[in-house]
């Protein structure tokens, strides 16, 4: 191998050591499942660089072909099935793990079948067929955006694009350019470092999913937002700062139906969680121009201010809709150790009711509690989003989308 080469697997080597680092500090702190997982598929990627790099201390080429084989073989089922269990789709997945390990095991006879001189060749095809599969798994995901789902499709990218160029060198005896190496190098550090982020994303979530179960929804970390009691307080900021303008305040309540039958069913652990990760998710959706509090126990209050557009208000209420009534997977134990082994998936019971304020002299507190009237109302209608009707004078149920 030429130098070029050589400083292109140095930088790999060099990541590989730094996430080996950040894995030891966040065990340190009382997580383990997810940094050992994420600790085998550092262990298995290097280990197959190596391999495929002519690392095995071995003369016989049919022999080496066959470990290479292998190697590949199992890296590529490891790899997928880690990095699906890392981003967390393989909850409940049974057929995704029964289609990994059912490739794993025709591959293993398909090495056995063409012998040494076309195991490599064999170890190739199957390898990429896995990642391609993990990565179709992953693409499906990318239609709502979600962080994520962008980084597990660029991890398995990246692990496909390393397992054709290790592949390639392999097959070639060493023999190909530097280009050859450098790609591979580069694809295999941006995989290290795809995992290594997705990894200390999931460390902070946990950590603060730790300290919300351990103080319930009075502590800010909750929702990340202004407690209930201040609500008022941004509504009436919020009315004010466009008062004597002819610009209409829109008002957006948000009430969760099932909550108060989730905290029953599984405790008060399991209420925290849900309103934590419902107002993540409205945090992620970046509203523009947009002031975000707590409504009473159960809901929450979204202003956009400078509302030029009333269209622009029911388009942010079906995407509220859409993006919190995703399921999700809630823990239920306070306990530090059983917080990522939660079993609970619960979908929430979402209720939006919107109105557009065009008179800044309505008192903040009416706006919002007709809001919020809206909102209880609205999970009584199909659609559950609900609008103030000017000409009945009444709640109405806002009109289906168009297909």
């Amino acid at each position: 191998m030429d130098m070029i080469s050589a400083g292109f697997w140095g930088g790999y080597f060099t990541v590989a050591a730094i996430m080996l680092l950040e894995i030891a500090y966040i065990m340190r702190h009382g997580l383990y499942q997810i940094p050992i997982n994420a600790f085998v598929s550092l262990s298995v990627a290097t280990a197959f660089v190596v391999v495929f790099l002519g690392g095995l201390p071995l003369d016989t080429p049919g022999t080496v072909a066959m470990v290479q084989a292998h190697v590949g073989i199992l890296t590529a089922t490891l790899l997928a099935y880690m990095l699906l269990e890392l981003f967390g789709y393989l909850r409940l997945r049974v057929t995704v793990r029964m289609v990994i390990l059912g490739l794993a095991g025709a591959a293993v006879l398909a090495v056995w079948t063409v012998g040494p001189t076309r195991a490599v060749w064999a170890s190739a095809l199957v390898s990429c067929c896995l990642a391609l599969f993990a990565l179709g798994f992953c693409l499906r995901g990318l239609y709502y955006s979600e962080r994520m789902t962008w980084a597990a499709s660029g991890a398995v990218f990246f692990m496909l694009v390393t397992i054709i160029g290790l592949h390639w060198t392999a097959i070639c005896a060493g023999q190909v350019p530097w280009q050859v190496h450098a790609v591979s190098a580069v694809a295999a550090t941006a995989y290290l470092i795809t995992v290594a982020a997705a990894l200390w994303g999931r460390y902070t979530y946990l950590t603060e999913v730790r300290r919300v179960l351990a103080h319930g929804p009075s502590y800010d970390p909750v929702t990340r937002m202004p407690s209930h009691t201040e609500t008022t307080q941004l509504a009436e900021a919020a009315f004010f700062r466009h008062e004597g303008e002819h610009i209409q305040v829109g008002v957006l309540a948000v009430t969760i139906g099932n909550l108060y039958a989730l905290e029953k069913l599984h405790g008060r652990a399991a209420f925290n969680h849900a309103m934590f990760v419902c107002a993540g998710r409205l945090h992620r959706l970046g509203l523009r121009q947009a002031t975000m509090g707590r409504l009473g126990d159960d809901g929450f209050l979204l202003l956009l201010g400078n509302l030029r557009d009333p269209e622009r208000l029911v388009r942010e209420a079906r995407t509220v809709l859409v993006r919190l009534s995703k399921p999700v997977v809630l823990s239920t134990q306070r306990d530090e150790g059983k917080i990522e082994s939660g079993q609970t998936q619960w979908v929430a019971d979402v209720g939006v009711g919107i109105i557009a304020v065009a008179d800044a002299r309505i008192a903040a507190s009416r706006a919002v509690t007709r809001a919020l009237s809206m909102a209880r109302t609205a999970l009584s209608y199909p659609g559950r989003v609900a609008w103030y009707d000017n000409d009945s004078g009444q709640i109405s149920e806002l009109p289906l989308q168009a297909h």
